[in-house]
């Protein structure tokens, strides 16, 4: 693809997904849409928000550091989230 196809593709891509972003399930206004790509292979993926789409990038590079499997990772940070804790509260929580 060259530089000039991309504001065209996004704006197909946008149609495609009606308007919502794959990450957060929110409408995307055509003004805060990226056009995602993955930084390992240049494949296009998906019209992400603006600000959903710098998460994610931060997201993968965080998974990564962890030098687990990245997926798993994550699963387990969402599946550690949904824990119940009958901990005492930490004292600097205000």
């Amino acid at each position: 693809m060259k530089h000039r196809e991309i504001a065209d593709y996004r704006n197909a891509q946008l149609i495609e997904q009606n308007y919502i972003c794959p990450l957060c399930e929110l409408p995307i206004d055509p003004k805060q849409a990226a056009l995602d790509h993955c930084h390992k292979t240049g494949m296009i993926r998906m019209v992400l928000h603006n600000n959903c789409n710098g998460l994610e990038g931060r997201l993968n590079k965080w998974a990564n550091r962890s030098k687990a499997d990245k997926k798993v990772f994550m699963q387990n940070v969402l599946d550690y989230w949904d824990i119940e804790f009958d901990n005492p509260i930490h004292p600097r929580h205000k």
